[in-house]
């Protein structure tokens, strides 16, 4: 799963949401060399229905994810 901006919006923080508002897990990118994308690694998450939050240099984003493998 990929997250990709604008060069003018760089990503500062991801977060994995389970459908019970529980963080699962959490992406610090503002350090990193490729602030404007970013791969989510959902290998190791269980199916399910999940909300990825994404921070940026310009405002938070929600998005409602189906996870299958």
């Amino acid at each position: 799963m990929y997250i990709k901006t604008p060069n003018t919006v760089k990503i500062n923080q991801v977060y994995l949401i389970n459908i019970l508002g529980q963080i699962e897990n959490s992406w610090n990118i503002l350090n990193t060399n490729s602030s404007y994308e970013f791969k989510i690694p959902v290998n190791n998450v269980s199916n399910g229905v999940y909300i990825i939050r994404v921070e940026t240099n310009k405002k938070s984003i929600n998005k409602k994810v189906l996870v299958q493998h």
